[in-house]
């Protein structure tokens, strides 16, 4: 895999899509439609599917656009049936095992089954114990793509499924000898506006940003995407404050969308939360490991971007529920003898470099535990 290659450049990609063209890399279609469901199709996963005839042309194609709508499969079985309303002479290739179930919306295997299509070829098992098995469907052996995909587009799926509880990734900024700000109240940016901007891409991303008590009290960040073409999606935002600490500030801060903050706290407060999510915390349970399992279970919250600050990365890393690294790197040192160093967990760092990208001469540095991607 190369360490350029990356959701959002998948993301940006203007290359037309023109049916009759022939396809002869036809997972990579369906990455880069899959990916337009970024940010709207949450807790389903990222799905692409495109409809081939005999030749290899491309009949159809589609993405999961939103949830609780069509499935990627249906867009793109109705897109070629408008060409060739007979497709049992044509193949479908999706990045994920189609559903055997039915929930929101019907089955897809039933209606590939309907259409009778030839062939059915699909990349990665969903791991949904909902789904099961249709031996008539054809796994791809390419291990490559296999592996691209599960780094790309589905490795909150399979993190929710197996460990029950949201994917978790870190962003932290530091200058170029490792620090994060210095003591005290002092607050400057230490990274470029490239890196900054790259930051609310994931902001876009990820279900839900989170931050700790003082982050809150130094920062009074807002935590949303906040470029031009991210409107639609307003994240989740999460504040741990297990004393209640903060409520009174984030009133104000928070006033225009309260119905997506949530307060994670052990206060027993008549406080008046006026539109803000409580979710109270017994004191013995005020812990990531339950803390997480119940905004998964409560809220379908997926993935979470933890934003800060030291402490708070600490304690995720602490209780081992990190799965991946965003580390942007300035290029100026700090030159302080106050300033705090980005990593304070008590467990060294066993995490693998999977990416490494320049950002106008700053860097960001993308790390992965070693169980989360497939071998190739």
């Amino acid at each position: 895999m190369s360490k350029q290659d990356n959701f959002f450049q998948l993301l940006f990609q203007k290359k037309q899509i023109i049916l009759g063209e022939l396809i002869s890399m036809p997972f990579e279609l369906c990455f880069r439609l899959a990916i337009k469901g970024m940010g709207k199709v949450s807790p389903n996963p990222l799905v692409g599917a495109v409809v081939l005839d005999k030749d290899n042309a491309l009949l159809g194609y589609g993405y999961h656009e939103q949830y609780g709508s069509h499935h990627a499969e249906v867009h793109a079985i109705q897109m070629a049936k408008t060409q060739k309303p007979d497709l049992s002479e044509c193949k479908i290739y999706v990045n994920l095992q189609p559903c055997t179930h039915k929930g929101k919306t019907p089955a897809c295997a039933e209606l590939i089954k309907k259409e009778k299509l030839k062939e059915v070829c699909y990349l990665l098992d969903d791991p949904n114990p909902l789904v099961g098995d249709n031996g008539s469907f054809s796994k791809a052996n390419n291990n490559e793509e296999v592996a691209r995909y599960q780094d790309l587009i589905a490795p909150f799926l399979f993190t929710c499924t197996n460990k029950n509880r949201p994917f978790i990734a870190v962003k932290t900024a530091v200058s170029k000898d490792g620090y994060i700000a210095e003591q005290g109240d002092s607050r400057r940016w230490v990274t470029n506006e490239e890196c900054r901007n790259y930051g609310h891409l994931l902001r876009h991303y990820y279900d839900a940003v989170l931050v700790g008590r003082k982050t809150v009290e130094l920062d009074k960040p807002n935590l949303l995407p906040r470029l031009n073409f991210m409107d639609e999606k307003i994240p989740w935002r999460i504040i741990l404050d297990k004393d209640l600490k903060t409520l009174a500030d984030q009133k104000t801060l928070l006033k225009n969308i309260r119905k997506k903050t949530i307060l994670v706290h052990s206060s027993q407060t008549s406080e008046d939360f006026d539109g803000l999510t409580s979710m109270y915390v017994e004191s013995q349970n005020y812990h990531l490991q339950y803390i997480l399992k119940s905004l998964r279970k409560d809220y379908l919250i997926q993935s979470i971007l933890v934003e800060g600050g030291a402490s708070t990365h600490a304690s995720f890393f602490d209780e081992g529920v990190v799965d991946r690294v965003y580390k942007f790197s300035g290029d100026k040192n700090m030159k302080s003898p106050s300033a705090i160093a980005w990593y304070q967990s008590k467990n060294p760092f066993q995490f693998d470099l999977c990416k490494e990208l320049e950002l106008s001469g700053h860097r960001l540095q993308e790390y992965v535990r070693p169980d989360l991607l497939p071998k190739i």
